[in-house]
């Protein structure tokens, strides 16, 4: 039996410490979230990337959940 895929959604960041511009794909869906730089490791506050939410679904499914 296959498990449903779990929708990500897209979190951006630049970081002060390093200048690196990062992005992670998390199924959290807050606003905003606290997290380190992939390259120095500092804290950075990854935002919301516009709510994009990426799903597996097929074209023409129903999803599984109701992403407004």
């Amino acid at each position: 039996m296959m498990s449903k895929p779990i929708p990500t959604t897209l979190y951006v960041y630049r970081c002060t410490a390093c200048g690196h511009a990062g992005q992670l794909h998390l199924a959290e869906t807050a606003a905003e979230l606290t997290t380190a730089c992939t390259c120095c490791g500092a804290e950075v506050v990854a935002e919301w990337d516009g709510g994009v939410v990426l799903s597996t679904d097929k074209p023409g499914q129903p999803h599984g959940g109701d992403h407004a």
